[in-house]
């Protein structure tokens, strides 16, 4: 499975395993104890970015 880094504005970074982008963000969601449907600070002000590594 590949991995995704996932960025939020406040700077923060999380490297996941994902099937894609959308999977990562609700991932690092739910690992920083964060509401995904959230506007300023859910899936929609995420970044993410596949890495091999």
């Amino acid at each position: 499975m590949p991995q995704y880094e996932v960025k939020a504005p406040s700077g923060r970074k999380l490297v996941v395993e994902a099937r894609d982008s959308s999977q990562a963000k609700r991932l690092a969601c739910k690992k920083w104890g964060l509401k995904p449907s959230d506007y300023w600070c859910g899936v929609t002000s995420l970044k993410a970015r596949r890495v091999d590594r």
